[in-house]
């Protein structure tokens, strides 16, 4: 990948990506590998946090891509709400799948920019996840 990749973002975007990070090993036992990949492609940087845990509880999902919870219907935490509502705030696409034949892949998707105000580094990002 082009290290000098602008993206168009938040600039609290990191936490949406700290956050995948860290559900994917707290959700998890501590052998669980999590792993983050970056990719540019044509007019997006695509990032994933991939993981060979136990995977993400199909209820935990249903209420972000609703919009609506319910007494029957609704996250146990915040953690899949922040990586939502910052991914949206960023300009950003995001899914969540299973990995097979276990795990869980979240990947986000935020448009290049080659200039404007809402502007971050990719090396800021990958920064942010090293400290």
């Amino acid at each position: 990948m082009d290290d000098n990749s602008t993206i168009k973002c938040h600039p609290c975007a990191h936490f949406a990506i700290e956050e995948a990070v860290e559900n994917a090993l707290k959700h998890n036992n501590s052998d669980t590998t999590v792993t983050v990949r970056t990719e540019r492609r044509d007019d997006e940087v695509k990032i994933d946090v991939v993981d060979n845990g136990s995977g993400i509880a199909s209820l935990e999902t249903e209420s972000l891509w609703t919009l609506e919870e319910s007494q029957l219907t609704h996250g146990q935490g915040l953690g899949l709400q922040v990586i939502y509502w910052v991914t949206e705030g960023a300009g950003a696409s995001l899914t969540i799948a299973d990995r097979e034949p276990r795990g869980t892949i979240v990947t986000m998707r935020f448009p290049i920019v080659t200039d404007g105000p809402l502007e971050a580094s990719l090396d800021i990002v990958r920064n942010q996840l090293h400290s």
